[in-house]
């Protein structure tokens, strides 16, 4: 190897050695408070389960929901989870997730603005289904969740459907 060679390969490696530790320094989630996004580089506010509750109570639709556990989370852009919602029987929201659910709805931390703006939840709801930006995990049987969520098809405007 000619001394020209090897100086260029030591050059090549310490230049990566050196965006590998610049990039690990802006990745570290030392100091991360949870109101941060790596998606957007940008601060956002975090709802709280009070927050969810004052949606809920003005969406007619909530109203209805049956006895029942829905979870609502929010994932950031890498895909992990950092915020859970459990809503029981459509009135009391709390933070924190539970596994005995009837209905989980996944979206992104994107939609955050759009529950801080929203007068209630359908306006969110909406813009989630228009973008098909989510997954719904179910827990229930098919004909029971038919069956005990029979009451919201007069709500199907809410999320969307005709």
């Amino acid at each position: 190897m000619t001394q020209e060679r090897w100086y260029h390969n030591e050059t090549t490696i310490a230049v990566s050695i050196l965006v590998v530790f610049i990039f690990s320094y802006f990745l570290t989630t030392e100091g991360y408070s949870g109101t941060m996004s790596i998606t957007s580089h940008a601060v956002r506010e975090l709802p709280t389960a009070s927050d969810i509750q004052q949606i809920l109570e003005q969406t007619p639709a909530a109203r209805d929901l049956p006895q029942g556990t829905l979870v609502l989370s929010l994932y950031d852009g890498n895909g992990d989870v950092y915020k859970h919602f459990t809503i029981t029987d459509g009135k009391t929201v709390t933070e924190g997730f539970t596994s005995d659910y009837d209905f989980r709805l996944t979206t992104g931390d994107y939609y955050l603005e759009e529950i801080h703006t929203s007068s209630n939840m359908c306006r969110f709801l909406q813009k989630v289904k228009e973008s098909q930006d989510y997954l719904i995990h179910r827990k229930i049987g098919i004909m029971s969740a038919w069956w005990k969520y029979r009451g919201m098809m007069k709500h199907k405007s809410c999320l969307g459907e005709q």
